[in-house]
Parts: structure tokens; sequence; C-alpha cells
């Protein structure tokens, strides 16, 4: 409404004819129809006004993944974006406000299955679809930087990043127990699983299971990450910092590589990863325990008789103790199955392992002597230090590395579908894992996937096989943000000269249920990529929106609790059977999703916009009530009022007089004093807050005191917003962003520049010698006559210098002039 509209009212509204019909939705609708295709050739007004000085602004909303349909969380999170971009245009920002698809994914795959249709024509229609949706909305995107995750020229650099992750040995693959989902068959992350235990997306029971997976180890950066939240993201929301911060945990521990053996085979070796918080204490250490269902049990094909024959080497002393395969410590939930866990006498399961196995208990060490013969520290070193030394003694010898939390997990990115990224690994028998040395490799027909499977190695040129899973979809979406900046290059996936001018993103919209999934993962692939020396910054957000959700009405049978639509509802009331009530986020499922298209037909694009803002803030989750659109018609309707008292005193106006001196000083300290005070209640509080209510109601305590004051203000508006010869718009306070285009603009039409036959423009003189031109009062009077009134020093008698200020507060200029022409 804040920008849209003032086009549609400026340019359409001057037949009075038309005004005379009313703010009906059938004159919106007409006015929309009219100018909603005119709205990209503004962003490219703007655009044209950049320079090289402009400085970037980066407004990013959340990656849409292309369903075919927008809904209510779309409109609301893409509306806050949109009018966040609009206002640092008009503060003279270089606005980067991007758009792409997260088009990847086992919900195409398996809808177009259904329907007997390959995936990529499936997902390429739903793209189509919904990019014409977004732009009924009147969404002004940069759509010249728009990205498809299924398109090869953007996956064949998310399988680059795969490849620099394998290079530096954070991409691996290992058996492991994993969670999956037994209806859409296929691996889920942990993040991917509710509080339940239900999957995130089909709602499915998870299940448990051992599979080969691709992990990405990014525990490795889980230090790094977390003090990051505290001390490079100020402006991210505290909710969402503590979320981030609960996920990693406390990083305070060591995952110490373990060498194991087997007494009846001297050359099996295998390596088992135990993480400990006392690294420092490994030589006191007099056993290693697992569970059964450890995958290290299932990678290495072992059987219950071989569990007595297993032993670790100690790392600090270099002798074998005990590996013991047991279920107790963790069927008491005192460690998670997955880990192993080192025997210290200072855990409080020692004693009952101990006891229950027999084991002999040694002497232990001192701290004093562990710091002087194996850190080489110094003795009286505090715990603190004593654990520094120890994890830079792991890394010298090599059998340790990350320091995290016993929380951190390695992040399994295979899935088991065809529509997805395919993960750039040929397995060779003799050289095993290799990477693939050309991208990208492409997505194979389903008809043909056998033949695809068989290759070649790059290294040996031996017969080969290329791995079949592809990447999760969180990998595709945890760098997109940086393709935006230079979506055209196919020599790299970014230029990083590029990214480093604009990074980090100035302001990130999306839901809350991004803050563990798509921030977390985005902020690993950043933090390595600044560690690869391919970006200078870490974070790839400064300021992060999260969106509340949007609520509806939600009918539900009280004896079933089965979800039931609104004409259902009815129908069991007249039945007299129970119907409960509730707000709850609008679904399908729940039968309570609105079509925000359908409330564009019935209210406008302007009303529903501006709704979503004004409603509550954006980070507050909302409830959807038609009765609350009737605060933003009054809104309107009352813009409409102002527009029509200032056309029916322009149309029919009258020779005006000049007013005295001390007159226009007044008018003139009213205009200022006004204007001020609206700029600083108005403009200041949507940037901080995000929430247009505040700005309204500055805007209402504004507009009645125009209307009541009509020639004042028709005396003010006509004048200050004269024709101008491509210069930019007056302002009261330099610096200011020009938010008198939400008042002001909207009521005054602007001949390009003047002509001959329009002889009611003169130049003007501002005090820093530029020229421009405004409307000089009086219709019938010619030039000469105002000349002993306006002019200052001499020039030529049609075209007279004039000061500005003297012409603003000097004239009366509630008529002004008459239309020379009906314009159109």
């Amino acid at each position: 409404m804040l920008f849209s509209v003032s086009k549609f009212i400026r340019r359409y509204c001057w037949n009075a004819q038309v005004h005379a019909q009313g703010c009906t939705p059938e004159v919106i609708c007409n006015i929309e129809a009219k100018w909603l295709p005119t709205l990209p050739k503004s962003v490219e007004f703007w655009k044209k006004k950049e320079t090289a000085d402009s400085k970037p602004f980066y407004s990013l909303a959340m990656f849409p993944y292309p369903s075919g349909a927008l809904h209510m969380g779309h409109a609301r999170v893409y509306t806050a974006s949109d009018a966040f971009a609009w206002r640092e245009r008009l503060r003279g920002r270089r606005v980067i406000h991007p758009i792409g698809w997260d088009a990847f994914g086992l919900p195409a795959e398996n809808a177009a299955k259904s329907r007997n249709l390959d995936a990529a024509d499936w997902t390429l229609q739903n793209v189509k679809q919904m990019k014409s949706q977004l732009l009924q909305l009147g969404l002004q995107f940069d759509w010249e930087r728009e990205i498809s995750t299924c398109q090869p020229n953007y996956y064949k650099w998310t399988q680059w990043l795969f490849v620099e992750l394998f290079k530096s040995n954070l991409a691996y693959q290992k058996w492991s127990e994993v969670s999956w989902d037994p209806i859409d068959k296929t691996v889920l992350a942990d993040e991917q699983i509710d509080a339940s235990g239900h999957s995130w997306r089909s709602g499915a029971l998870v299940e448990k299971r051992h599979l080969l997976q691709w992990h990405f180890r990014i525990p490795y950066f889980a230090n790094a990450l977390r003090d990051s939240l505290n001390t490079n993201l100020p402006n991210w929301d505290p909710t969402v910092k503590k979320m981030q911060t609960d996920w990693i945990g406390d990083c305070n521990g060591l995952i110490v590589n373990f060498t194991v053996t087997h007494s009846h085979d001297a050359s099996w070796k295998r390596i088992l990863p135990v993480f400990t918080e006392h690294p420092h204490l490994l030589s006191n250490a007099h056993f290693v325990q697992m569970s059964s269902k450890n995958s290290f049990i299932y990678e290495n094909e072992l059987r219950p008789k071989d569990f007595n024959n297993l032993c670790v080497i100690n790392p600090h002393t270099q002798k074998p103790i005990p590996l013991i395969v047991d279920d107790e410590i963790h069927s008491a939930g005192i460690h998670d199955q997955r880990d192993a866990v080192l025997g210290l006498p200072s855990e409080a399961y020692f004693n009952s392992i101990m006891n229950r196995f027999s084991l002999t208990e040694v002497g232990q060490n001192s701290k004093e002597d562990i710091a002087t013969n194996i850190l080489k520290v110094a003795p009286t070193s505090n715990d603190e230090d004593l654990f520094q030394a120890a994890v830079n003694h792991a890394r010298k010898v090599g059998y340790g590395d990350i320091v995290c939390s016993r929380k951190s997990r390695d992040w399994i990115i295979s899935r088991q579908r065809h529509w997805g990224t395919p993960i750039p690994i040929i397995h060779c028998k003799q050289c095993g894992p290799q990477a693939a040395d050309e991208l990208p490799i492409t997505i194979p027909n389903i008809e043909n996937k056998d033949a695809w499977l068989h290759t070649k190695c790059p290294k040996c040129g031996g017969d080969a096989i290329r791995e079949s899973d592809t990447m999760d979809t969180f990998v595709d979406s945890s760098w997109y943000f940086l393709r935006y900046l230079d979506p055209h290059n196919d020599t790299g996936p970014f230029d990083s000269d590029a990214v480093n001018k604009v990074m980090p993103v100035d302001i990130y919209f999306g839901g809350v249920e991004h803050a563990r999934m798509h921030l977390y993962f985005a902020r690993f692939i950043m933090h390595f990529l600044q560690w690869k020396g391919y970006v200078k910054v870490k974070e790839p957000v400064n300021r992060l929106v999260c969106a509340g959700t949007v609520l509806n009405n939600t009918f539900y049978r009280a004896d079933t609790e089965e979800c039931i639509s609104l004409s259902e509802m009815e129908k069991l009331i007249k039945e007299n059977i129970a119907v409960k009530c509730s707000w709850q986020k609008m679904s399908k499922s729940k039968h309570n999703g609105i079509d925000p298209l359908d409330e564009v037909e019935r209210f406008g694009v302007d009303l529903v916009r501006a709704y979503m803002l004004d409603v509550c803030k954006i980070t507050k989750s909302m409830k959807y009530d038609h009765q609350s659109y009737e605060r933003v018609k009054i809104f309107r309707n009352r813009l409409w009022l102002l527009v029509g008292e200032f056309l029916s005193s322009r149309l029919h106006c009258s020779n005006s007089s000049i007013i005295s001196q001390k007159d226009s000083e007044e008018l003139h300290s009213l205009r200022v004093s006004m204007l001020r005070r609206f700029f600083k209640n108005s403009t200041l509080q949507f940037a901080p807050t995000l929430h247009l209510s505040p700005t309204l109601l500055n805007v209402w305590r504004f507009v009645p005191t125009y209307i009541s004051s009509r020639s004042i203000t028709l005396r003010k508006l006509s004048l200050m917003d004269g024709p101008r010869k491509k210069k930019k718009s007056l302002t009261v306070m330099q610096g200011r962003p020009q938010i008198r285009g939400l008042i002001l603009k909207l009521l005054v039409k602007k001949p390009k520049k003047p002509n001959s036959a329009n002889r009611k423009c003169a130049k003007v003189r501002l005090s820093d010698g530029r020229e421009k031109y405004a409307y000089i009062p009086g219709v019938g009077h010619t030039l000469q006559e105002h000349n002993q009134v306006l002019c200052e020093g001499k020039g030529p008698s049609d075209v007279p210098h004039v000061n500005m200020r003297v012409l603003r507060g000097a004239l009366d200029c509630s008529h002004t002039v008459q239309l020379n022409k009906k314009r159109k």
C-alpha cells in the first residue's frame, strides 16, 4: 500500500468520475489490474539511480520449495521482505532482493510418480506457477538473479562443495545407525524428527536402521559455531541463539580415536572414536565400553564371540586396555547407545563395569606426573590448561583433533532418493572412494540408471561404480545466498570479490523452524568456506527475523479429534454432533489453509499486504481474521478521501492571491514541524520492529490534519512536489529517506518537464546554486506580474530566478493551476 497504491491513485484517479465511484473493491481491482504489471519498472527506475558508491543492502527471504501453491506463510514473509527492500531503495541503497527455488526433494518425486510424470517436468511446472503467484502479490524480486537447485548449473557447484569437504577430510562414509522414515523410505537427520519421535515431514514413527552413509564432520567447527553466536551475531533473536547453543552443547570434550585390535588376528586394526571430557586423564583409563548396537559392530561385522577378543591401545601409555561390549549403562540412560565411553575411575559407571567383568584396578597417575611425563607442561597447571595441553598433544601425535560436546553429531547427508543432487563419488575396488573429476554428475533417467552407475575410476582407470545416494536438500540450501550474488558464473560457484563486498546478508526473513536446521547447516558451510579462504566472513546473516506462524480457526470432532473443514463443521452442528475449535497453524491436513490469491481477489493486493504487516509484529504468531481487515480499510479510505479533496479543489480552482509574509512563515513552520514528526514517529519505528501498525497510527494522525486544513494542505502539497527536471525529489532533512512518497507523492501529478504551452512553471535557485522547476501560482497571471515579488536579482523575464524558501512560504498555492489537458 505504501508504494503500489500511491502509483495507482496518482496515475489513474485524475479522472474525477473514477474517483467519484468510491473506494469499492471493483474500483480497487481495476486500478491494481492496470498498474500491477508496471511495478517492475519502478525497480528498474531505482536501479538506474544506483552508483558505484551506493552502499549494498542484501535483503534475503526464505528459500521457497516449489510445491505449486503459495500459502499465507509465504505471503507474510515475502511481504515483509519486499517492504524492507523498498525502504532501503528509498534511502539510496543498492538493494539485492533475490529469489530462487529449493527444487529438490522427496515430495516432488512422489507427486511426479503418482501422476506418471518426470520429477523435473513436475518441478519446473510448479516453479512457473508459483512465480506467477508471487507477481500477482506485487512482490518485486531481482528475477535476473533467479536460481533453481535442480538445474545443472547450480548443483554442479553443490557437488564441487562436497568435493572440497571430501578433500579436507570433512566428508566421509561409514556405517551408522540412522533414523528411517518408513513412509518416505529415506533417512532423516536428527533435526527432522520431532520430540515425539515422528518424521517432521511425513508424520510417520521413525525406525532405527544401520546403513552405510555419507557424513559431514560438523563437530569440527562446533566450538567456533558456538562462540560465534555470542561474538558475531548481536542482531539475532536470543531465543534462536539459545536453540542453537543448546543444540551444539558445551564444547568441553575431545573425540579420541582409539586403535582397536583383535587378539586372534594381529593384522586386524580398526579405529573407534570415543568422546571424553577428560583427555588429559587417558593414561588412567581402565577400559572402553560400547553398546552392542554401536555402528562399529555392524561396520566390522563383529559377532558376539568376537567381543571378548577385542582391546584398544591407550594413546598415552601405548598399552592395551579391554574393549567391553555391554548395554547396561546405555539402557539406564546414562549415555547414548551410539557412543562409546571411556572407563575412568571418576565416572559413575566405573565400579559397576569393573565388578561385573572382574577387571583389576591398577594404580593411577597423578596430574603432576601426567603433566610432566606425557603432556610436557608445568606440573602446577590447572585442569583447564591440562585439557588444552591434551588437545594439543592429540593433534600433534594424531589420535584426536575435534573439540566438541557430547551432543555433537556428524551430519548424515545421504538420502536414498532419485530427485536430488548426486553425490560426486566413484567407488573403485583398487583405489577406494574417489572424487569425480568431471562435474556436474547429472541426474540419470530412471530407465538408464543401471548403465549410469558403471563408470571408470578417475585415478587408475579401472572399472568402478558411482555413488547411488543423493544429498540432503539442506546441502543445496546451505549456500544459495552466495550463488545469488553471482548466479551466471560458469567457472566457479561465485566470485569471491563480489561476495566479500556484500556478505553477510543484512536481513533474513524466515520461519523459526529453520533455526536448528537450515541456518545451522548454512553457518557450518560458511565457516568451512572462510577456513578455506573462499570468503572473508564466517557468518552468513547479520540480522535474523523469524516470522511467526499464521494461525487460523481449526475445527475438529470432539469424539475422534479428526480435523474437519468449515462446511463439514456446519453439517455436524446441524446434526447436534459436538465440534471443537482452536487456533492452529494453517495446514492442508487440518483443512484450515487459505489461498493468498483468493484473499487478493476479495480485498486487493495492497490491503492483504498491509494487513500482514499491521495485525502484529512479524515475529509473533498471527491469528488470521477477516474482521481485522477493517483497520487497514479505514486507513485506505482516509487516503482515498484525501485524494478526493485534493482533486476537487484542483479541478475547480480559481485565481489566487499572494498571502502575507507572516502567514507564509507560519505555514512553513507548520509544514516542517508536521513532516519531521511524521518522519521520526513513522519511518524510524518500522526498521527495528518491522511492525506497520505504529506507522499507520502516525499516518492516521497526519492525514486528518491535512483534511481538516484543506487550504493549508493544498498550499503545501501543490508546491512541494512540483515538476522535476531529472533531479531527485526535495527532502525536508538531508540524509533522511524520501518518505514523503508515502503521502505526498500519492497526491500530486507532476509533468516530466515544463513546456512553452505550460507557462505556470518557473526556474528556482536553491541555496547551493542548483536550479529546479516549481509551479507559479495564479491562473491567467503572467510571469512578469510576479517578478516584483519573487525575483532576487535580474534574469530573463520569462524564466525568473526565485528564492526557493520564499516561493514555498510566501505564495498562496491552494489553487495552483488548471489541467491543460486530460492526463491519461
